[in-house]
């Protein structure tokens, strides 16, 4: 927890905050820029094809990026001292961010899976380390959300959404993220010719 007695931790807080105001304002621009360059290829490519649970994922995935999108659009226009409103809307994206995530993974395990000529061991294995690594960190991103604090700050009239406490547990769920790609990757590695040999 930063110390906003020193002033200097105050005004890095309020730096960092802008920082970020600004990256994800960027990658919403470029978000939606790539949704309209890509819309007509999109339709005919994705839209016009049959259905089936992989095109479901990739459009709950395409879209919910764009929704999660409008939630930070909000949430950068929120006034600092709308401190619920603040706690709300970062949470809610959290969650779109871990949803959306979520699902892409699971765009991947199937992958894997497909490389492997749909095995009927990894049809169970990778599901299950899915779920295991998942649920660890949905609990931690959880865990997280519920330690996070948007609180006045006499010291400054700052307008604009920056949490006064954070608890640092939030790394874990990075680490799962690295551990269960990287656990994906070996797996489709190992299937490859070239890979095989060296193992």
């Amino acid at each position: 927890m930063l110390d906003y007695s020193n002033v200097d931790d105050l005004v890095f807080t309020i730096n960092s905050t802008r920082i970020v105001s600004y990256i994800n304002a960027g990658c919403i621009a470029i978000l939606f820029y790539d949704c309209f360059d890509c819309f007509e290829k999109e339709v005919n490519t994705i839209w016009k094809k049959k259905w089936t649970m992989t095109k479901f994922m990739y459009i709950l995935t395409r879209y919910s990026a764009v929704l999660e999108g409008g939630i930070v659009m909000y949430q950068l226009s929120i006034p600092g001292d709308w401190y619920d409103d603040c706690s709300f809307a970062f949470k809610l994206n959290a969650w779109m961010f871990v949803f959306g995530l979520g699902v892409g993974e699971v765009i991947m395990t199937i992958r894997t899976w497909a490389v492997w000529q749909k095995n009927r061991f990894l049809m169970f294995a990778l599901p299950i380390f899915y779920v295991v690594v998942w649920a660890a960190g949905f609990a931690t991103t959880a865990l997280f959300l519920q330690s996070l604090e948007f609180k006045p700050n006499p010291l400054t009239p700052y307008v604009g959404c920056y949490a006064t406490y954070t608890d640092p547990i939030i790394f874990i769920s990075w680490v799962l993220l690295l551990f269960y790609d990287a656990g994906a990757q070996l797996v489709i590695m190992l299937q490859l010719p070239s890979y095989r040999k060296i193992f």
